[in-house]
């Protein structure tokens, strides 16, 4: 390891965005199931997809940035 930069706020900002992803796939699998029984409308459906599509995404991100803390030699 060459440096290591302080990552409280990065690993802050990952543990965040992973509770978000969480909680947009426990949503997205509640209206998964409600729009099979047809209670949920396909709008809902479409819009909890999305949400859990980019709350995955920006757990991803987060965990990318937070891997820059680490400069390590080839």
């Amino acid at each position: 390891v060459l440096v290591e930069l302080d990552a409280q706020e990065l690993a802050a900002r990952r543990d965040q965005a992973r509770a978000q992803a969480a909680l947009a796939a426990a949503d997205f699998a509640r209206v998964s199931r409600l729009h099979d029984s047809q209670t949920a409308s396909k709008a809902e459906f479409d819009a909890a997809q999305a949400r859990a599509a980019a709350s995955a995404a920006e757990a991803a991100q987060a965990e990318v940035m937070l891997s820059y803390t680490r400069l390590t030699a080839p």
